[in-house]
């Protein structure tokens, strides 16, 4: 058996909401897809925020530290979701606070028994088990290898840990089935056709919230028509952005689109896109143009 190799990457292109006060918890459940009822000092969760129509406008992780709650998210969205939630205060005891300036995501991969000797900490051993100290809090995250983590707050310095670019951190989330919507992507997507379900993201035994019943409607009564894979690219080409469409073979409609996309360290291009189901096995796919390069689907 390969040793693990333990790896740390400085997530700058994260950013962090903190949301406080008496009626934080119920303002989160009102807002987001997944059960924030469950959240608490010891366990996160992975959830979505939707429009009244159910399309996605952020994936975000959701973590409790003391009082309060942190949304993490790519910091191109941290404005925006920070705007959109405002409108929802209303009355509500809640303050809405962005700490990207000032507080530091991590990513962690490894053996958990070396980091938490190297850090002195704690080190969860179960899916979106967290642990926090004074140093700050970490929680464990799916992984398609070995083991991830996140890290709110200030790492302790260990020697022995690899420093990686936040690409090779990306790369791993693309290959654990995690998404993540940009700018360019904001809208385009239901939860259903991100797997959501699968990552614990969504929950259909709590109160409603904005575009609950489209999601609700398509569970249990509808057919989904749109999801996404994972994929590869065959060689020699940039990595795709967010939003670049895919096309079936001479097809000049779009059959789906990208949603992320990272380059693994051997060079191999992964990508997870959303396609038409009817549409993923009976022609190569074509990104960006009906003959641009050849995208094929895992699974």
């Amino acid at each position: 058996m390969t040793e693990m190799s333990d790896i740390r990457v400085e997530l700058a292109d994260f950013g962090v909401i903190a949301v406080s006060g008496a009626d934080a918890r119920t303002f989160l459940g009102n807002l987001l897809t997944a059960d924030v009822r469950t959240v608490s000092e010891t366990v996160g969760v992975f959830s979505a925020w939707c429009d009244a129509k159910g399309r996605v406008l952020a994936t975000l992780w959701l973590v409790q530290r003391g009082e309060v709650f942190y949304l993490i998210l790519p910091k191109e969205r941290i404005q925006p979701v920070l705007a959109g939630l405002s409108r929802y205060l209303l009355r509500s005891k809640v303050k809405l606070e962005d700490l990207s300036p000032v507080m530091t995501v991590s990513g962690l991969s490894g053996d958990p028994a070396r980091f938490a000797a190297a850090s002195g900490m704690e080190w969860p051993d179960r899916i979106y088990g967290c642990h926090d100290s004074a140093r700050g809090l970490v929680w464990s995250i799916p992984s398609s290898g070995q083991p991830r983590w996140l890290f709110l707050g200030d790492l302790p310095v260990m020697p022995e840990v690899q420093a990686e670019k936040p690409a090779f951190w990306h790369w791993q989330d693309v290959m654990a089935g995690i998404p993540w919507i940009t700018d360019a992507t904001v809208g385009e997507f239901i939860p259903q056709m991100l797997n959501l379900g699968s990552l614990g993201a969504l929950c259909f035994t709590k109160g409603c919230y904005p575009g609950q019943e489209v999601i609700a409607r398509l569970h249990y009564r509808g057919q989904l028509k749109r999801q996404m894979f994972l994929a590869t690219l065959e060689a020699g080409f940039d990595v795709p952005l967010p939003g670049t469409p895919l096309y079936g073979g001479g097809m000049a409609e779009s059959l789906g689109a990208v949603v992320q996309a990272a380059r693994d360290p051997a060079g191999t291009l992964h990508l997870l896109a959303v396609v038409k189901l009817d549409d993923k096995d009976q022609s190569p796919a074509h990104l960006g143009h009906p003959d641009g390069p050849v995208v094929r689907f895992e699974g």
